[in-house]
């Protein structure tokens, strides 16, 4: 996407690999610690995952876990985890052995976890403020493409889609 190149569905598997990466870790994986996009475009395009160091960071991570993570943030789209057999082959890797997938689909797993949620659709409680008040800042999306999503938006062509 960074090199304005056709894409396939193997951009979802990077996702969640950034996904996993975030809810363990608690940032991105290319996270420069500045504003500067450029950077960060650079380390996603040729830097590996850093995982932090888990005595200095106080962050673990397991192997099973660290290698699906860098396996969904293949640079290569084709090498991808789950770019071959898609779903079944993400579930078979070393880091679901433990999940019971039957339990899951029947929703018998119960969350350590459940956010109480406001009953309108803008219900915002459960972000952080601080997020809540930024400035999402440049888009990598360049302004010409912006305003062709805009005028595609406003022409209603996604109608009943």
């Amino acid at each position: 996407m960074l090199n304005n190149e056709n894409y396939t569905y193997a951009v979802d598997w990077w996702a969640l690999g950034i996904l996993v990466y975030e809810m363990i870790v608690g940032f991105a994986p290319f996270y420069t610690g500045s504003t500067d996009n450029a950077k960060m475009y650079h380390y996603i395009q040729s830097s590996k995952v850093f995982f932090p160091d888990p005595i200095k960071h106080k962050i673990y991570t397991t192997a099973p876990c660290r290698d699906f993570i860098s396996k969904c943030l293949s640079k290569t789209p084709a090498d991808r985890l789950g770019t071959c057999n898609d779903v079944t082959e993400v579930l078979a890797h070393p880091w679901f052995e433990d999940l019971d997938l039957a339990a899951v689909k029947s929703r018998e797993i119960e969350p350590d976890y459940l956010p109480k949620v406001g009953k309108k659709d803008s219900d915002s409680s459960n972000f952080s403020g601080i997020y809540m008040s930024k400035d999402m800042g440049k888009s990598i999306i360049p302004v010409e493409e912006q305003e062709k999503i805009r005028e595609a938006t406003d022409k209603k062509l996604f109608s009943g889609f």
